[in-house]
């Protein structure tokens, strides 16, 4: 989702050097003692906590300083083993698990991904797997995903969503008139634009794609329910619930007007959106013929053969972080000047692909040094 939850703050740093064995317990500069006397000057000072790693060929250091638990802020500390949500920096990693693909030739950057994801949605799944109220709620109404009538105005998006976890059973309730799967084109009705949205779209902000914040009638629902909420809001709830209209189409340009930076010259517009990157991993689920999209092996994605044997970052699903014993606890206000509450037993998944990750600070700085590093050794080459 990219929230930073304050006031725990992660960071991480890779650095390219000349390549040379070193650790913590090997520092003649004194930089790890060095690095801790900052981060404990600032936890005291702002009254928060910190964690910060650095990595290269040459040293590996983290350090970590303030409580992890500050209802127990003496007992409960945090350390540079806390497996921390860092939201966006999720998204690094799903990037450079395409560019992989697309290198390998799997997939191709410029691959439409509504054909993947329609494999997904298309896939039949058991029919006693269904959700208890699909038959009765749901299939009655499945017409309205795909050839919405004037009925279908008296459905409510509450209901939408919730029958989102039915889409993939529809083939179990046959009935005429009624559809046995939906497509992307379907869920955005109609609007063609869906279709034309590629990787690397979504991976360069190109896609016109609105985020989670931007919900019908500006309610904010997503926002709210994904911060405020024990349950997981899936990725299909995600994509049913979001504002279908584009901020522009894929990949448009414009030409910058006189009197701003870069006036007459051609650009490719942008805006953020996190819920795009949900599309690239119900992609990639379609493209495994995965039965579930939670099985999408995000680490083993963006590593490859390269992973640390010792790496400890985990990509929550399903489930509260509180579930999840390595899992540094967060705080949040929802509103401006409220006073932070811990958000640890609330849903652990954010938002897939985008904003799902829990590493130490130094598993994201050996990630960004692997994946950026440049060299033959580098994840990606491109």
């Amino acid at each position: 989702m990219g929230v930073l939850f304050a006031p725990l703050c992660a960071l991480a740093s890779s650095v390219l050097a000349q390549p040379r064995e070193m650790y913590a317990s090997d520092d003649p500069s004194g930089l790890q003692e060095k690095l801790q006397s900052i981060v404990d000057f600032h936890s005291a000072f702002w009254n928060c906590s910190f964690s910060f790693a650095v990595h290269n060929d040459t040293m590996e250091i983290a350090v970590a300083a303030g409580a992890n638990d500050w209802a127990k802020p003496t007992t409960s500390r945090l350390t540079p083993n806390s497996q921390i949500p860092m939201g966006s920096t999720t998204k690094m990693y799903t990037a450079v698990s395409v560019v992989r693909l697309a290198e390998a030739g799997t997939i191709h950057l410029d691959q439409p991904v509504a054909p993947l994801v329609d494999k997904y949605l298309a896939k039949p799944m058991p029919c006693e797997q269904a959700p208890a109220y699909c038959e009765v709620e749901c299939a009655p109404i499945s017409y309205c995903f795909v050839q919405p009538e004037p009925a279908c105005s008296n459905t409510t998006d509450e209901t939408y969503n919730k029958c989102s976890y039915c889409l993939r059973y529809l083939h179990c309730y046959p009935s005429k008139g009624r559809p046995t799967a939906v497509t992307v084109l379907n869920l955005w009705k109609n609007d063609a634009r869906i279709e034309k949205v590629t990787f690397r779209h979504i991976l360069s902000m190109s896609s016109g794609l609105r985020d989670y914040y931007d919900t019908p009638g500006g309610t904010d629902w997503l926002y709210y329910s994904v911060l405020n909420s024990t349950r997981d809001v899936e990725p299909l709830e995600y994509l049913v619930e979001q504002d279908k209209s584009f901020l522009f189409s894929p990949g448009e340009e414009i030409v910058v007007p006189a009197g701003q930076p870069g006036a007459g010259q051609t650009v490719r517009r942008g805006a953020y959106s996190t819920n795009a990157y949900s599309l690239i991993g119900l992609a990639l689920a379609g493209l495994f013929e995965l039965d579930d999209w939670a099985q999408l092996d995000q680490r083993s994605l963006a590593w490859g053969r390269h992973l640390p044997a010792d790496d400890a970052t985990l990509f929550p699903t399903r489930g509260t972080c509180l579930s999840q014993p390595g899992i540094a606890h967060q705080y949040t206000s929802v509103t401006e000047n409220e006073t932070f509450v811990d958000i640890s037993n609330h849903s652990c998944l954010n938002s897939w692909m985008g904003g799902n990750i829990a590493p130490r600070p130094m598993d994201v700085a050996r990630f960004t040094f692997a994946a950026f590093r440049n060299d033959a050794k580098a994840l990606i080459m491109t």
